[in-house]
């Protein structure tokens, strides 16, 4: 029908809890933070990230390294203030070798960063739980010899917020009542093919 662009954005619970972490970098003396959005395949947890950031703080810069090398080098180099680290697939970057494990470090450096100047930065990831919790394991001998241990380190200081694996029968309303045809298509599809545990993968649609 012509439609174009991104399709429009349903409001979920956890958009709150989203929103209300990047209310704080914008107050007076705010401290940087490591933001990690974890949910399982096609559960919305990237758009949802995007969604927040583009309505609490669209003005920021962004850094998107594409692997733990690139997030070395962008850390070695000096991130300015207002900026945010994109990690999108939190386990590409912070690997359990030694690029990672040096990324960890800075991470940690930058987030416990005291000098006014240096913040605040947001680190804005995401990842499945599954992948979090092994990046956040004991590491074994191999990767604990290279310093992968300071992975889990930085993780200690993240705010998890988890995102349901699929919209519940409200939100689905919502698409159903969209302006938009892409989305009436998809939450009627998601009805059809509703799971067995009750859940509505209108993102999987997508």
């Amino acid at each position: 029908d012509g439609e174009t662009g991104l399709t429009p954005y349903v409001w979920r619970d956890h958009d709150t809890k989203l929103r209300s972490a990047l209310v704080q970098l914008t107050q007076d003396g705010a401290q940087s933070r490591l933001l990690v959005a974890i949910g399982t395949s096609c559960s919305g947890k990237t758009r949802a990230l995007y969604e927040a950031i583009r309505a609490v703080i669209p003005h920021w810069n962004v850094v998107a390294p594409k692997d733990a090398n690139q997030l070395c080098l962008a850390l070695e180099n000096g991130i300015p203030r207002n900026t945010i680290i994109w990690l999108d697939e939190l386990q590409d970057r912070l690997t359990l070798v030694e690029s990672g494990a040096r990324a960890a470090r800075y991470l940690m450096e930058l987030l416990n960063a005291e000098e006014e100047e240096a913040r605040p930065i947001l680190v804005a990831a995401t990842t499945w739980p599954d992948n979090l919790a092994e990046l956040r394991q004991r590491p074994g001998p191999s990767a604990a010899a290279v310093g992968a241990g300071a992975v889990a380190a930085a993780l200690e200081h993240a705010e998890i917020v988890q995102i349901r694996p699929a919209f519940i029968a409200r939100e689905l309303g919502v698409a159903k009542s969209s302006p938009d045809s892409r989305m009436r298509t998809a939450a009627n599809t998601a009805i059809e093919i509703r799971s067995t545990e009750s859940t509505w993968k209108l993102t999987q649609v997508l």
